[in-house]
């Protein structure tokens, strides 16, 4: 043990002496990168960082191997620097070693130059606290050598067993440690002391093999704890996708490129055809069809033009915008998300405290049987009962099904913020949902056109609505563009509009004055309405919807009715969340008593509130609450955070763009209710596994137990079969993740096969922009 850690202090040097020579002969220079995209851009105004103690071993374009003397041996410094190359837009391919002290990047030189890598890199180690801890794969490598060292002189070298013995202890240190901290700081009676003593007797009874086999079986549960904690935790960034760390800032006519965390608020960037947009803002100039799929979950890229918000990890796949920037860095929302990430991914669930309550509080009941069965059968028993300990698999197989557990919810569009509510999903009595954008589109649906006085005909009506309409992208706009684009209506030219606030909008279309707008907007224009045409508006009214007018020339055309479009999926789900246990389905909503009802009526809801204000809404929720009722809110948008933050449950829509997440447990990424189903899934799968795994763990144990009282299972046998059994619990607790990496694998084998199948494709001459988006 002693050579070992000589070895390592060696190597450390010898590190260090390298990186002294190597230094000097290694500077990094990289050369101006010229981007034809406007102005000229200067990309050389970067702060200087020294490259510190990074040694080049390899430089290929596009590829850098380097190494650092404090990445040797160190999981922290390695982690952080795994964890910020994740989601580098900028790289492609990475690996980092521990055993090395090494990294290895494969990164695109358009985006990236090796004096900005080795410039991040080092401000990774520097912002990285010292690590003084031992890598769980070294320890585990120390510990395997040990009990192999002590099994050996037991079997073969009696005469080693003295040697053996400090090895064993020194291995151990960590186990005595967290006893003595039970002990003397936290002063609380814990099973790791039932680890100490087991590890301590078996010393001092002259079992070495015994210890150090303990020892073994800890740090394997420990090692694998670690990379399952990795790869769920990675499953769950990618998920966001990856982000820029750089910007092009437009000052004095120049675009600058600049790391994102340089960016103030006010600041203007550019964004181009193919860039990942690095910030979150508002667009002030240009139009661009961006992909929110990894942030939001829309299938469809999104037209953005000027007013409208754009967000971090999202890209620009066609087109040009100028953004001013709202939030960069931290206070983006997709790196919030990624906080909530790694606070949800700390979670311990309820059965798991359970457990590990019950194992300390069989402390002091299992040395009270371990006395015992050292009257009855000897010190061995009384080691092979302490040995069975109820609480070293449980805090190994219940993190592990926790974290693949939201591992899974992520990789399926469901980010859970909160692992309580796993286990109150299923105690859920009312499911309160808001109406507008929860059950309904944001987009309404023409339900009808009325003609006023039949010199225009339905489709005219609709040509013209949707002519004037078609340069906006507001709700009703995109509804009237929706149904023109489904009858398949060409829209004829028109010229500059005058747009009213509040009012409508005016056009020229062929030489005729177009009016669309409400029918406030006819009165102010002096324009009548026909009997008939009264009488459907009132119609309307008493339904709580709305009507949008079209006049030609001052006279009216006809009217659009607008109903709120309600998710077809609605009613599926509805009757899914009856079978699973939810005795009262609500609705809330701030419409017409008429419009509420009838969508409650049509959904077989049990109740329904109308006409609520938004700032009232949260007092329905604590209403149910005092029925004695558990409540789980469905909600959409600002209006509904105070009610969100009353229910038990609460679970939003907006995806990742909206305060709404700051405030839900739960979000559906991609805005569908369907994701409830799978909600739902997880919670079942993660109650069923933790709970499988602790019988798995309690049962042996107490055959153990009793087996060692009479005298028929000794220490050896309960160490089999305790740590067995612990080991299939936390596969187990795995089990989940198998799934996942199971269809990234497939995923990718699809990727591979549609890429090669692509390559074979002549690329097209030119790429269209694509049309505004219209739903």
């Amino acid at each position: 043990m002693w050579k070992v850690s000589l070895l390592q202090e060696a190597a450390l040097k010898a590190g260090e002496f390298l990186v002294d020579l190597g230094t000097p002969g290694n500077k990094i220079t990289s050369k101006k990168k010229k981007r034809k995209k406007g102005n000229q851009r200067n990309q050389d105004s970067l702060s200087e960082v020294s490259p510190g103690e990074w040694r080049v071993t390899s430089d290929l374009p596009g590829r850098l191997r380097l190494k650092h003397p404090k990445l040797y041996q160190s999981e922290l410094y390695c982690g952080q620097i795994e964890k910020r190359l994740m989601n580098m837009v900028e790289i492609t391919k990475y690996n980092v070693s521990t055993a090395t002290g090494g990294v290895l990047i494969c990164y695109d030189q358009k985006l990236i130059s090796q004096k900005e890598l080795l410039t991040f890199l080092e401000q990774v180690v520097c912002e990285t606290p010292a690590d003084q801890a031992i890598p769980q794969d070294t320890k585990l490598a120390i510990s395997s050598a040990s009990f192999t060292f002590a099994l050996g002189s037991a079997l073969w070298a009696p005469w080693l067993l003295p040697v053996s013995m400090p090895i064993v202890f020194y291995t151990a240190l960590p186990i005595f440690k967290n006893a003595l901290n039970a002990l003397f700081v936290e002063k609380k009676v814990k099973v790791d002391i039932l680890d100490a003593t087991i590890v301590g007797a078996s010393l001092g009874m002259g079992f070495p093999a015994a210890a150090s086999f303990m020892v073994w079986i800890l740090d394997i549960a420990g090692g694998v704890l670690h990379l399952t904690t990795r790869q769920s935790q990675r499953l769950l960034y990618q998920a966001l996708g990856k982000q820029a760390h750089y910007a092009y800032l437009v000052k004095d006519g120049q675009e600058i490129k600049t790391p994102v965390d340089k960016l103030n608020k006010g600041d203007i960037v550019v964004v181009n055809t193919g860039d990942h947009i690095p910030i979150d803002g508002v667009v002030t100039d240009g139009e661009a069809m961006v992909d929110q799929q990894s942030l939001t979950g829309e299938a469809a890229p999104a037209e953005k033009r000027l007013g409208e918000k754009v967000f971090a990890a999202t890209v620009v796949v066609a087109g040009k915008v100028f953004v001013q920037v709202e939030a960069s860095g931290d206070e983006t929302n997709a790196a919030k998300i990624v906080k909530i990430i790694n606070e949800s991914a700390t979670y311990k669930s309820k059965v798991h405290n359970m457990g590990e309550k019950f194992a300390d509080r069989m402390v002091i009941p299992t040395f009270a049987l371990a006395a015992a069965g050292s009257v009855i059968g000897g010190p061995q028993a009384s080691l092979a009962i302490i040995n069975s300990d109820f609480g070293t698999g449980i805090r190994v197989a219940a993190p592990m099904a926790v974290l693949a557990s939201l591992a899974c919810a992520v990789k399926h569009g469901v980010l859970i913020k909160n692992g309580r509510v796993l286990e109150a999903l299923p105690e859920v009595h009312s499911v309160l949902f808001d109406k507008t954008g929860t059950l309904t589109h944001e987009v309404p649906e023409i339900a009808k056109i009325i003609e006023a006085n039949g010199h225009f005909k339905e489709e005219e009506i609709l040509r013209f609505a949707a002519a004037a309409e078609q340069r906006f992208s507001h709700p009703i706009a995109k509804a009237i563009l929706a149904r023109a684009e489904q009858l398949g209506l060409q829209l004829p030219p028109r010229d500059d509009s005058k747009f009213h606030v509040g009012f409508g909008i005016q056009v020229g279309i062929n030489g005729d004055q177009i009016k669309v707008g409400s029918i406030r907007y006819m009165q102010k224009e002096g324009i009548s309405i026909p009997d008939h045409v009264s009488t459907e508006l009132t119609r309307i009214h008493q339904l709580g919807r709305s009507a949008i007018m079209v006049a030609v020339n001052d006279k009216l055309a006809g009217a659009l009715e607008l109903a709120a479009s309600q998710r077809p999926e609605a009613k599926e789900v509805m009757d899914m969340l009856r079978k699973r246990g939810a005795k009262e389905l609500v609705l809330i909503s701030g419409d017409h008593q008429a419009a509420v009802r009838e969508m409650a009526n049509s959904l077989g809801m049990d109740r329904y509130f109308a006409e609520v204000l938004p700032q009232d809404k949260a007092k329905y929720v604590e209403l149910l609450q005092k029925e004695g009722k558990k409540v789980a809110m469905v909600g959409d948008g600002i209006n509904d955070s105070v009610a969100l933050s009353k229910a038990d449950v609460s679970i939003s829509l907006r995806g990742a763009s909206d305060i709404a997440t700051d405030i839900a447990d739960v979000v559906f990424m991609d805005g569908s209710l369907q994701k409830f189903e799978h909600l739902y899934n997880v919670s079942e799968m993660l109650k069923k596994n933790v709970n499988r795994s602790f019988k798995m763990i309690l049962f042996p144990n107490a055959f153990c137990i009793a087996g060692a009282m009479f005298g028929v299972i000794g220490l050896a046998g309960s160490m089999v079969l305790n740590n067995g059994f612990n080991m299939i619990a936390t596969i187990n607790g795995m089990s989940p993740l198998f799934n996942v990496l199971e269809e990234n694998k497939e995923r990718s084998e699809k990727t591979q096969v549609i890429s090669v199948a692509s390559e074979s494709v002549p690329a097209p001459v030119s790429v269209p922009m694509p049309q505004a988006a219209v739903a």
